[in-house]
């Protein structure tokens, strides 16, 4: 479930949740909650940011898996009226700075607008 500063969204019966870095697709609000139900890690979640409007809106995240370093995800969310209809999700490791950009760069602490 989503939750917004103002309303808390659910999931349509027919929602399709996608992972596209390992090709894996979960049909169905059944299958969803079952699946985030039996997941075999203490996952805990930090929300960078959220954006969008209509029925498109995308999350910034940080996860940590078993008390492991944050990692950085993306979520996006194409909803149906006020439920999810289709999410995927992207996670991603951070990573060093390549040196040949920074003559152009601003560095900034990647986990300092989120309150760990």
């Amino acid at each position: 479930m989503i939750t917004s500063s103002r309303k808390k969204f659910g999931v349509q019966e027919w929602a399709v949740l996608e992972f596209p870095q390992s090709g894996e697709r979960f049909v169905g609000k059944q299958t969803f909650q079952t699946w985030r139900e039996r997941y075999p890690a203490d996952v805990k979640f930090k929300v960078r940011r959220i954006s969008g409007s209509g029925d498109f809106w995308v999350g910034e995240q940080l996860a940590s898996y078993n008390g492991g370093p944050w990692m950085f995800g993306v979520s996006l969310h194409q909803f149906r009226g006020d439920k999810v209809a289709l999410e995927r999700i992207y996670v991603m490791e951070g990573f060093d700075a390549a040196a040949w950009r920074s003559e152009w760069a601003e560095m900034f602490d990647p986990l300092a607008s989120v309150a760990l």
